[in-house]
């Protein structure tokens, strides 16, 4: 069923391209995708809508005022990706320097991305409304989502948004968010992209997105994506495809059907330890989720909706040399009630779910179901809001856990101000209870030294945390400090012991977290012919049990500058983009000592209306260095290619 359904929305030419950002008033939203954008204004929210010969039904749309009131244009990271380059979602975050980024390029498979360098699955990945969670599992695991998993040419809109603010947005973690919205066209017109990116070591990497909105409220969204590349040692290889797609059809004048779709698949070679070709593991990744709801406009103050979820997720390790071998299915279905309202000057949501959850490791099968009440109380418009978010949870063999988080927001055109705070409960998921225990003969083909196991004593993860963004000074021309911490009790994470008769023993443990992090960001900019941005966090984490964490540098800094020109006959710009990125010391697994290397990346590129080519030295200096033990990056590297939006 979702493969007809995607298929069916994927048969058209899809696609969505660079732009930097533009200007507009304070009091509006932006939606953009291209050089085109959407205007939502606080007066639209608050009118009626157009009567049923127009739109075909009153419409109250709950997720608009929450993204007007809670995502300002001026978090937004999208025209920062514009300038620099993006291959995959976890390029977004490089302009938040509270996020720790390891990228394996000669994989080139995986890229990770830890908010303020917490370990495990903290991150959560928001398109659309939805909360996505792909679900792979490597060797040595580390519970971290790889940022190649995620359909980021899908989005219009990219924000970061530390503390527990996501919570409102379906995160179920309260640490942070990366929040993606999709472009919105204006009534009968269309958005569209294409983005051809190749480079060094057989990358190549073809991404495309179309959007339209018709006068009668139909919309049509879509993306594809195909990535391939060899790497940089023999037998490493890697391919995989993303394919999604959204329907939203009016029926009649108040009854609306969504339909939306991601069918994902990664196959190729994962090493073990990247820059040799020994102790390979072949890849074999499938994501597939649908979404079907019907809503119901009551009037232009009230809205109720049925949706039906479903996500599967497969991966399936199998040693190349080793007797080693998983197939791990993750699947999901349940049924959302779903009814907003209008109560005067406050939005409201509230939510039911209940469903059932399914995990199966070589045919040994686990089933739990689980439920959810939730409330959503929203005030305010685009300059000053207040949020309230609360939730308690149901899961098959636990108590009920609650979780509460509060936002307030004041956005002016000289300052900004935001604070949140909140707790969640986090259930451990069933991979992590019952992984079968393995023992096998991986890095010594004559002696079993690698072990992996699941925990079915886990317990509930509990997670108390804070956050405070001050910004001064127009949006573009602004310094922005932002500090988040708090405590994570029962922190459910991946922990590697090591016995000195069978190597490494990894198995999910709780174990206790404080941490607090600091970011400092600066912009300026001169017209639309210079833009500068530089800034840099510094953090600490106290884990229970482990006195020397790996993979946590206590400092980073980064800064990017992009100059440009203008000529009007013809009307060509030309660009030149340099940005650089340092990590602090740090240490491995096994006490390699890394970071401590900058790491310096140009772009040259020039455009003609909506065509921009583009040329990207990576690691121009030429510095060999690894951001993960044996994985080290030996030269430097180059892409080329083209973004076009051929319908704007």
């Amino acid at each position: 069923m979702v493969r007809v359904i995607s298929a069916a929305l994927l048969c058209m030419l899809i696609t969505v391209g660079p732009a930097v950002a533009q200007e507009v008033p304070l009091d509006t939203i932006r939606i953009p995708s291209g050089d085109s954008v959407l205007v939502i204004t606080p007066e639209m929210l608050q009118q009626k809508p157009q009567k049923a010969d127009t739109l075909g039904f009153d419409k109250y749309i709950f997720y608009d005022t929450l993204t007007l009131r809670a995502l300002p244009s001026r978090i937004d990271l999208r025209p920062d990706a514009n300038r620099s380059f993006l291959h995959d979602a976890g390029d977004f975050l490089k302009f938040s320097p509270s996020y720790f980024i390891i990228e394996e390029h000669q994989t080139p498979q995986r890229k990770t991305a830890a908010p303020f360098n917490l370990p495990g699955d903290r991150l959560n990945l928001i398109l659309d409304g939805e909360s996505l969670t792909p679900r792979e599992h490597i060797l040595q695991p580390d519970d971290q989502t790889d940022l190649n998993d995620f359909p980021d040419l899908a989005s219009g809109g990219v924000y970061s948004v530390e503390g527990p603010l996501g919570m409102a947005f379906g995160a179920e973690n309260a640490v942070s968010s990366l929040i993606m919205t999709l472009p919105r066209p204006e009534k009968g017109k269309a958005l569209s992209g294409l983005v051809v990116d190749k480079g060094s070591w057989g990358y190549a990497n073809t991404r495309a997105q179309f959007t339209s909105e018709s006068q009668n409220g139909r919309r049509i969204a879509a993306a594809v994506q195909y990535l391939k590349s060899k790497g940089a040692y023999l037998l490493l290889s890697d391919s995989a495809y993303h394919q999604w797609g959204e329907i939203s059809q009016p029926l009649g004048k108040k009854w609306n059907l969504n339909l939306q779709g991601w069918l994902y698949r990664r196959i190729g070679i994962l090493a073990i330890y990247p820059d040799t070709s020994f102790y390979p593991l072949n890849r074999d990744r499938r994501e597939r989720r649908f979404h079907g709801a019907i809503e119901y406009y009551h009037s232009a103050v009230s809205t109720s909706a049925l949706e039906y979820r479903f996500q599967k997720s497969e991966s399936r390790p199998t040693g190349y040399f080793t007797d080693y071998r998983r197939a791990l299915k993750n699947t999901d279905n349940s049924l959302r009630l779903i009814h907003n309202h209008r109560l005067g000057a406050v939005d409201t949501r509230a939510e039911f779910v209940a469903g059932e959850e399914e995990f199966d490791d070589l045919g040994v099968n686990h089933n739990r179901r689980h439920g959810l009440a939730a409330l959503t109380l929203s005030t305010g418009d685009s300059s000053t809001s207040l949020l309230l978010y609360g939730s308690a949870a149901k899961v098959e063999g636990f108590d009920p856990l609650p979780s509460a988080m509060l936002s307030y927001q004041r956005n002016r055109e000289r300052s900004y101000l935001g604070i949140s705070a909140g707790y969640a409960g986090k259930f451990p998921r069933q991979m992590l209870l019952y992984f079968t225990s393995r023992g096998e003969k991986l890095l010594d083909l004559n002696t079993f030294d690698y072990y992996e196991a699941g925990n079915p004593e886990l317990k509930p993860e509990k997670q108390l945390v804070g956050n405070v963004t001050f910004g001064l000074g127009r949006k573009n021309n602004d310094l922005s400090l932002s500090v988040t911490g708090g405590k994570i009790l029962d922190g459910i994470d991946w922990r590697r012991r090591t016995d000195t008769l069978t190597g490494p023993f990894y198995r999910p443990q709780n174990h206790d977290i404080d941490f607090v992090s600091a970011s400092l960001v600066k912009a300026i900019s001169y017209r639309d012919n210079i833009f500068w941005k530089g800034g840099g966090s510094y953090r600490h984490l106290t884990i229970a049990d482990d006195d020397a964490p790996p993979y946590m540098p206590e400092y980073q800094f980064f800064s990017a500058l992009e100059l440009s020109y203008q000529f009007r006959r013809p009307p060509i710009r030309l660009y030149g983009y340099i940005e650089g990125q340092y990590y602090g010391s740090y240490h491995g697994v096994r006490g390699d000592q890394l970071g401590q290397d900058p790491i310096i990346n140009i772009k040259l590129s020039f455009s003609i209306k909506s065509f921009r080519f583009y040329y990207i030295f990576q690691n121009v200096i030429g510095t060999e260095y690894a951001l993960r033990e044996d994985a080290v990056i030996p030269t430097w590297y180059d892409y080329f290619g083209f973004s076009w939006n051929f319908l704007d």
